[in-house]
Parts: C-alpha cells; sequence; structure tokens
C-alpha cells in the first residue's frame, strides 16, 4: 500500500531514493549529485515541504513545495514531482499534488505555481484537472 508522507528527517537511503527519481526528471546525472547535508537542510527547512510516496519502506515518488514570503503575500513553487515508472498510473502523482495544496493552505500561501514541460501530455493534464491554469508568460533563467 502506498502512504504519502513529509519528509522531516532525510537519511543515506532516502537520498539514494531520491537521485533515482531525480533520474526521472534529468538526464545528467551530476546534477543530481547532492549531498546528505543538502537534502537534510531542505528537509528541515519550515518553508519547504519535501512530500514522498512510499512503497513500504521504499520512496517511489516526490513533489516538493517552496515557499517564498514576499512583502504583502506568500507564492509557492512545486518542483521535482516524479513518480517511479513500474508506479504510473495509480494515482500517486494526484496524491502527492492534493496533500501539497493541502499542506499549503493553512501556510496562508496566496497562489501556487508550477513548470512542466509541454511534452509531459499526462502530466500537464494532471495539473489542469487538480485547477493549475496555463499562464502566458516567459520563463527565463541564467545558468550560473
Amino acid at each position: 500500500m502506498i502512504s504519502i508522507t513529509i519528509l522531516k528527517k532525510a537519511d543515506a537511503k532516502a537520498l539514494k531514493e531520491i537521485r533515482i527519481l531525480l533520474l526521472e526528471l534529468r538526464s545528467d546525472m551530476k546534477k543530481i549529485s547532492g549531498t546528505l547535508a543538502e537534502l537534510q537542510t531542505i528537509a528541515s527547512d519550515p518553508n519547504v515541504v519535501f512530500c514522498i510516496a512510499k512503497d513500504g519502506s521504499r520512496i517511489v515518488g516526490m513533489g516538493v513545495l517552496y515557499i517564498v514570503r514576499k512583502v504583502g503575500r506568500s507564492q509557492s513553487h512545486i518542483e521535482d514531482v516524479v513518480v517511479l515508472r513500474e508506479y504510473r498510473g495509480q494515482g500517486i502523482g494526484t496524491a502527492l499534488l492534493k496533500k501539497l495544496i493541502a499542506v499549503a493552505r493553512p501556510k496562508r500561501v496566496d497562489m501556487i505555481e508550477l513548470t512542466s514541460n509541454p511534452r509531459k501530455t499526462a502530466a500537464n493534464k494532471l495539473y489542469q484537472k487538480l485547477g493549475f491554469k496555463r499562464r502566458e508568460t516567459n520563463v527565463y533563467k541564467i545558468t550560473l
């Protein structure tokens, strides 16, 4: 049975399983080499909600909500929503997102944003089904 929980304390096993999940999102291993100290910092940050889906003791899915406090409002961004291929189609992604949304409400978050690759048709349909609206905006980045 799959359980959805919030990662509060990170260990080496969790890091290893999260790295496997990140391979589903990123093809460059150098970009997923994070350390245990980094994961522990993220998991203990009060402005981050690191949600995981577990099959027994194995992490099979995740999603992360980052809350940004601004003058006059709070908004958040969901990142790294991913479920292992063999677990897809079971509603785990939906459960992860619903949990993140539910946790954001009492934290007085005004808005949740996320981005998605247009080629990820199933993911985009899921976001729309949950009430996310596509925005007309330009997304820019600079690599440092």
